[in-house]
């Protein structure tokens, strides 16, 4: 199933579109949001966030997870995956499923 990528530009805060909480809390990975699936730091070049969720679905480890893999084919039905551009930090990516 294809990934849902919508671009937008310097959020102040990013909410999940299944659950309404903010993908954030502070700095770090909602991770008490069961819609959140990753959160992938662009500048960095690194997940700051995977889900077991996630990892289960696709059948590998944190290692061996590549971020294309992720925004070429969902793994879970209705994935959506926000691609944010933060100037000079570069492009983000976080995503989620219901």
């Amino acid at each position: 199933m294809a990934v849902a990528k919508i671009s937008i530009k310097q959020p102040e805060t990013l909410y999940s579109p299944f659950s309404g909480d903010s993908a954030l809390i502070g700095d770090e990975a909602n991770s008490d949001d069961n819609t959140l699936l990753f959160i992938y730091y662009g500048a960095a070049n690194t997940f700051a966030y995977i889900s077991e969720r996630l990892l289960k679905a696709i059948g590998k480890s944190e290692d061996e997870i590549e971020l294309e893999d992720l925004l070429d084919n969902a793994r879970l039905d209705y994935t959506v995956v926000f691609e944010t551009d933060d100037d000079w930090n570069g492009l983000n990516y976080f995503g989620f499923a219901p």
